[in-house]
């Protein structure tokens, strides 16, 4: 039986029978499939013989075995039936396979009935879940070429529906347009969902077969290394195998021991390990000689040894060869490596020297180097150690009766080995070591044999090599300073530490006798070394010379208890200044201690400070009289330095010595210290003076007084600093200070009479030139004089700015401002109307001059100056400029006789109206008004203004009377001005109200009829005329119009008239008012004839604007419900010469509803 599937297969076959959708054949085939659908699967037949291996190898490896095993993979189809529409009535079949591309070389049988699946296979669930996705894309794409081709013609009807319905409203009348555009809307929704095209798919059928299994063949060479090749079955020819080192196919198959298949050709055998390594083995096939015995070695031996060969890195030991200081080890090819503690030696055959190896780090350290080429000199090993036995510091011995005035050090260096055996480094003691030339060694890293080395010295630890002894031993030649000479001793220090007297000598001191013209007391010398001993005072210097070196003195000092070095040397100083420097100071134990006298206490000045210092006087004696060292503190009083010589103290001698020299040099006082007070005085009275004065009885002195050259208890000083005899200083009405008789070097006079002014005055002031300043007292006329220059200090006062002399000052206020209070009613009557003053707080004050006057309105402070009757000045004070505003505080204050403020008021919100309207008309104007509301008083502009927009304390101002006078603004208050108003009651000022009056009215249209609302300030007036019952036509329509329209609604007011008028489908809305008609297209015709207007010579324009949101607020001409804009144009036709047909035609812009409702 032959099917053709396509017209093609009949042009092939004209006996087969079409199988296609739909035929009577395709229908029975899939009968059969959904009544006897089932799975069908088959599995390789594997033979039993599988033969030689293909491949051409290498001796070096072997076959181990040769199988087939399964390759883990299956292929397959299954047959599904497919429904796929928005009813899922279309049937198709839809076959999906899985790797249907696979070849079959193996016999296959099938599965029987009851066998189980291999495990190739997975579970019979997942299989299924395979196909059903593979099918589920194919059926995907079925359903979304329905779905596509479903929605272009849902598109496709849609806009036939559209233009259809679009068509029929634009002819229809207003009840049919709604249901029209309901239906249209319908259609719409009902062709614009997206259509539910399904699919859905059933298992028919299904094969299942499993691929063919494939070769495994597993080889083994040397080390126990195995791989496997596997390749599909049934090749005539080996199949071709990559090499993992070139990536070439290989010829001759290999195994290395990284198990990479590679070339026989590409393989490389270890001399350390005998394995064959390929480049694919990475850096285990790198090869390299070992440093030691010099075989190659693979990267893999020398990564296990650390860079040697697997010989060299497991060496034997070879105790015949060890040394005194070395373990012997055995290497490859028969090398003998040498072990020490620190250092190696390597011997290898056929080398005539050995290599001498060290640590790392002790191949560059200069001081292993030096030592390291003594020891190889020497015949020790190299890394023999090195110890310092230092000899040369001496015992410290400590003797009171010696002082050690020269040491001389003689250093001997001995080498020796030391009995404790170190390789360590005393690097102390490399300076005394002899230099030799370096030896030539290798670092352990050279070789490779760090890690080794170690490892062998923990296994046997070598003996540890000697060590080199360093000796540095002393002898010592020493001067000593005894009570009676000089001795002179050699010691030197044994190996137990102790210092051992060599040899000794001694000088005695030459002693001088005492004089007091010199300070040489004795002198001695030994080896070189010069001592001189001295008098210092009370003291003993002692100076060592170094013979040739003048210049190199050391010196001590002997001191009694008590006393100190430097205050021993100044008192020397002063001994050498009196020329006994051979001398002795002493001083009584009766010496005044303080002052005991009164200070004087006059009566015209006050003593400022006064400081006392103790004097000293220094006087030579003859005779023995009662005395004590003298102290320190009367060389500070004497004024001496306490180190004349400027330069270190001396040292301090022990203890025995010290007391041994005092004794041997003591002597009798030769001077005494006079002891008493200098006295600085400062006086403070009109000026300042010093008086200074010495005392030795404990007395104070009065000074002596410049103006009569005596001396006085009461006394005071001048402006310049002159003492003066109580009673006797005069005040210079000018300069303002006092001067007395010394002050006048001409007549001795304190004061005398100025030829300008006959004011008390000194001399300094008449004979000096003067400035005279043109500023008068306002209350006294004094000012300044131009002969003696006397400033009667003339200055404004802050407040009232008036100037005022020191003399008429009260503090830094005029009198009449420091006299500032609530004014009285005569003070009251006398202020000027210009103030505005009535209901302000006053404060008033009066002088010769004139009445100041403070004004507190409120919140505004001004300040002005009355003089007889006038204003003289007037000041607002925190301002910069007199503005409108303050202007008619000061007129409106004065107008009412009471003190206000201006306030103004926000215009109010007209009310809005929420139902749609149309404005027809609309009228405002404005007014400015104030109101005193306490007071009940009123007032309105007489001039409307079109807005609200102008400044309404200007406006108002015009309707109170001007000012003749304003304040001057000044924008900061004084602190004076401040403190006075600060310490009365606020004053509170009552509101002036400004506000804007609106008066108009607004002509409406609404679904009712119209609407007359009428506006007078906060009132509102509504009035509602309704539609009229359709009577006869007005006879403005039946002008504009030709022919005669229909009238729909009619309304008149006392204002406006309104008509409704149609004609077809045509809808407008006349509106006349002041005799002229305005006409408004609501809805157009295309059927209905084309209406003229008749009106004679005007053209009209008409706007109509659309409803505004009820939260949207604005000017009474802007705010209507309307915005939507026509434009018409109407010619005269009627009563005009024009000829007929060229009028404008109504053009419709919206749509108007009956009844105006929702759409205006």
């Amino acid at each position: 039986m032959h099917l053709a599937f396509d017209r093609h297969g009949l042009e092939h076959h004209p006996d087969a029978e079409l199988c296609a959708v739909g035929s009577p054949v395709f229908d029975e085939l899939l009968g059969l499939l959904r009544m006897r659908g089932d799975m069908h699967a088959t599995v390789p037949v594997i033979p039993d013989d599988l033969g030689p291996s293909p491949f051409r190898h290498a001796p070096t490896i072997r076959l181990i075995r040769r199988r087939l095993i399964p390759a883990g993979t299956w292929s397959g189809q299954a047959t599904f039936r497919a429904t796929v529409g928005e009813a899922e009535t279309t049937e198709h079949i839809i076959t999906a396979e899985i790797n249907g591309a696979n070849d079959v070389r193996l016999p296959r049988r099938p599965l029987s009935d009851g066998e189980v699946l291999p495990a190739t296979f997975q579970m019979p669930s997942e299989i299924v879940a395979e196909f059903e996705r593979e099918a589920a894309r194919r059926l995907e794409k079925i359903r979304r070429d329905r779905a596509e081709e479903v929605e272009q013609q849902q598109r496709q009807e849609l806009d036939r529906v559209r233009r259809s319905y679009q068509a029929r409203i634009a002819e229809a009348l207003y009840e049919d347009e709604a249901r029209l555009r309901r239906a249209l809307k319908s259609e719409e929704r009902r062709l614009s969902r997206r259509p539910d095209v399904r699919a859905r798919a059933k298992l028919l059928a299904m094969t299942l077969d499993e691929d063919d299994w494939i070769v495994e063949e597993t080889w083994a060479a040397e080390g126990d290394v195995e791989a496997t090749l596997t390749y599909e079955w049934g090749f005539s020819e080996p199949p071709e195998v990559e090499s993992d080192a070139s990536q070439r196919s290989i010829a001759v198959l290999a195994l290395c021991s990284g198990a990479h298949w590679v070339d026989e050709t590409e393989t490389t055998r270890c001399g350390s390990c005998d394995f064959d390594l390929c480049a694919a083995c990475g850096d285990d096939a790198v090869f390299a000689d070992c440093p030691v015995c010099g075989v190659a070695s693979c990267g893999s031996c020398r990564q296990e040894t650390g860079g040697l060969c697997l010989r060299c890195g497991s060496p034997g030991r070879a105790p015949e060869f060890d040394t005194e200081f070395a373990v012997a080890w055995r290497l490859g090819r028969e090398a003998i490596l040498f072990v020490g503690e620190r250092a190696a030696e390597l011997t290898r055959p056929g080398e005539p020297a050995s290599s001498l190896l060290v640590r790392d780090e002790d191949v560059a350290d200069p001081d292993r180097i030096r030592l390291r080429a003594y020891a190889v000199q020497n015949g020790l090993p190299a890394d023999s150690g090195l110890v310092l036995r230092d000899l040369s510091r001496s015992p410290t011995t400590d003797n009171p009766s010696r002082l050690r005035l020269r040491r001389s050090e003689n250093v001997r260096i001995e080498l020796s080995i030391a009995a404790n055996p170190t390789s360590e480094i005393d690097r102390d003691a490399l300076a005394d070591l002899p230099e030799h030339a370096a030896a030539t060694v290798d670092g352990e890293s050279d070789l490779k044999l760090v890690s080794l080395l170690e490892k062998l010295r923990h296994e046997v630890p070598p003996p540890t090599p000697p060590c080199v002894l360093v000796t540095r031993r002393s002898t010592f030649t020493d001067v000593y300073l005894e009570a009676e000479g000089l001795v002179e001793q050699v010691s030197a220090i044994a190996d137990d530490g102790t210092l051992n007297t060599v040899d000794e000598h001694s000088a005695s001191f030459e002693w001088r006798e005492s004089s007091l013209q010199s300070p040489e007391l004795a002198e001695a010398e030994l080896g070189g070394l010069r001592v001189v001993l001295e008098r210092r005072n009370d003291a003993v210097l002692v100076s060592a010379y170094e013979e040739g070196h003048s210049d190199k003195t050391s010196q001590w000092i002997a001191l009694p208890d008590g006393f100190s070095a430097a205050s021993q040397l100044g008192w020397f100083g002063v001994l050498e200044s009196l020329g006994a420097s051979g001398g002795r100071v002493g001083q009584r134990t009766n010496e005044i201690r303080e002052v005991i006298g009164p200070v004087p206490v006059p009566m015209e000045c006050q003593l400022l400070d006064r400081r006392v210092r103790p004097v000293v006087e220094v006087a030579m004696i003859d005779a023995e009289i009662d005395l004590v060292p003298v102290d320190s503190d009367s060389l500070r009083a004497l004024g001496a330095p306490s180190n004349p010589v400027s330069k270190p103290l001396p040292g301090r001698l022990p203890a025995e010595l010290n007391r041994a020299l005092l004794e041997r040099t003591a002597r009798s006082f030769t001077a005494v210290v006079r002891n008493g007070f200098e006295i600085h005085e400062i006086w403070r009275g009109h000026g300042t003076a010093t008086h200074e004065y010495r005392t030795f009885d404990g007395r104070p002195t009065a000074p002596t007084l410049d103006d009569i050259g005596a001396r006085e208890v009461d006394f005071g000083v001048c402006r310049d600093g002159h003492f003066y005899a109580a009673g006797r200083a005069a005040l210079c009405a000018s300069c303002r200070t006092w001067s007395c008789m010394a002050c006048d070097e001409i007549d001795h006079q304190a004061s005398i009479g100025c030829p300008g002014c006959s004011a008390s005055i000194c001399r300094r002031c008449l004979s000096e030139d003067h400035v005279a300043s043109t500023a008068i007292c306002v209350l006294c006329g004094d000012t300044v004089c131009s002969e003696c220059g006397r400033d009667p200090q003339v200055h404004c006062c802050p407040i009232c700015d008036r100037e005022v002399c020191s003399s008429c000052r009260v503090g830094e206020l005029c009198p009449a401002c420091s006299r500032l209070g609530p004014a009285t009613d005569d003070e009251l009557s006398c202020l000027p109307v210009e103030l505005a003053a009535t209901g302000a707080a006053v404060l008033a004050g009066v002088d010769k001059n004139a009445m100041t006057v403070i004004l507190n309105r409120g919140g505004a402070i001004e300040q002005a100056v009355v003089r007889n009757g006038s204003l003289d000045r007037w000041i607002a004070f925190g301002r910069s400029m007199i503005d409108d505003a303050y202007k008619l505080r000061l007129s409106a204050s004065r107008l009412l006789n009471t003190q206000v403020v201006p306030i103004v008021e926000p215009l109010d919100r007209e009310a809005r109206i929420d139902a749609p309207h149309l404005v027809l008309q609309s009228d405002r104007i404005f007014f400015a008004v104030w109101s005193v509301e306490k007071l009940g008083r009123a007032g309105r502009g007489a001039n409307p203004f079109v807005n609200a927009d102008g400044d309404l304390p200007h406006l108002v101002a015009r309707e109170f009377p001007p000012l003749t006078r304003l304040p001057q603004p000044a924008a900061k208050t004084p602190a004076q001005v401040d403190h006075v108003v600060a310490s009365i009651p606020q004053h509170r000022s009552i509101d002036l109200t400004l506000r804007w009056h609106r008066v108009g009215h607004d002509v409406l249209l609404v679904d009712s009829g119209i609407l007359t609302r009428r506006f007078d300030g906060s009132s509102l007036h509504e009035k509602l005329t309704r539609w009229a019952s359709t009577g006869a036509t007005p006879p403005w329509v039946t002008q504009a119009w030709q022919p005669a329209p229909t009238v729909y609604r009619y309304a008149v007011s006392d204002i406006v008239e309104v008509v409704i008028v149609g004609m077809a489908s045509l809808r407008a809305l006349g509106v006349r008012a002041d005799d002229r008609p305005e006409w408004y297209a609501i809805s157009g015709s295309q059927q209905a004839p084309q209406p003229r207007c008749s009106a004679a010579g005007w053209a009209l324009a008409m706007r109509m604007r659309s409803a505004h949101s009820p939260t949207q607020t604005g000017s009474a001409s802007h705010r209507c419900r309307m915005r939507c804009t026509f434009r018409a144009a109407c010619a005269p036709w009627a009563r005009s010469n024009r000829p007929p047909g060229q009028g404008t035609r109504v053009r419709p812009r919206t749509r108007w509803r009956r009844g105006c409702r929702g759409r205006m």
